[in-house]
């Protein structure tokens, strides 16, 4: 298969027109209309949708970024209708630390973004554009909160994929892993969520790790 030739050799074949750039914008649309009934089918729900699409395509960025700074001739997005993304580098990884850091890449090129459309959004605010205002708050509140979920310790999570990297054994990684899911549940304890809402997160977090 392509995906065994390219572990093997670290070349790869373009895969026809499912990784068409054109193709994978059809696909983050799709993925928004999709969603759009989740949020309520009207405009509010089907700019939620799309913020959201918005938000997942961002952080797939930040890890093809991280590719392409890591000395890979190409990445790519594949984008999946509802599930999200995944970007693929142009070669195997070739150390802990390029795991690590386009694993944190992520979320790292969101948190750029953030205070960018946080202090747009007070801009549009005081000039008037009330709606813009509140699209680039919201878009603010997504990324923020999609990208903090991206970085709890668990497994296929960005944050697990970073802990395996530091940690040298299963005992150490199980260690870190509880010890950062608590202080994330201590934080969304301050933040004001319910025990018994972080009771539920916790437990199912603590099955995927």
């Amino acid at each position: 298969s392509k995906l065994q030739r390219w572990a093997r050799t670290g070349k790869y074949r373009k895969g026809g027109w499912f990784e068409h750039p054109l193709s994978q914008v059809g696909f983050a649309g799709l993925s928004a209309l999709i969603l759009w009934p989740f949020f309520g089918l009207h405009f509010g729900g089907l700019a939620l949708a799309a913020i959201l699409t918005s938000v997942v395509a961002l952080h797939e960025l930040g890890h093809m970024a991280a590719f392409r700074l890591m000395g890979h001739n190409r990445a790519r997005m594949i984008f999946i209708p509802l599930l999200g993304g995944i970007a693929i580098g142009g070669r195997p990884y070739d150390s802990r630390f390029e795991v690590a850091f386009v694993a944190l890449m992520g979320a790292g090129f969101s948190a750029f973004l953030v205070p960018i459309a946080i202090a747009a959004s007070t801009f549009a605010g005081a000039e008037g554009h009330r709606l813009a205002a509140a699209l680039l708050a919201t878009l603010a509140g997504f990324a923020a909160l999609f990208n903090i979920a991206n970085l709890v310790p668990v497994w296929k999570f960005d944050g697990g994929q970073v802990l395996r990297q530091i940690c040298p054994g299963p005992v150490a990684l199980a260690l870190a892993s509880f010890f950062l899911l608590s202080a994330f549940l201590a934080v969304g304890w301050q933040a004001g969520f319910s025990a018994t809402f972080l009771l539920a997160t916790g437990a199912v977090f603590s099955l995927l790790s």
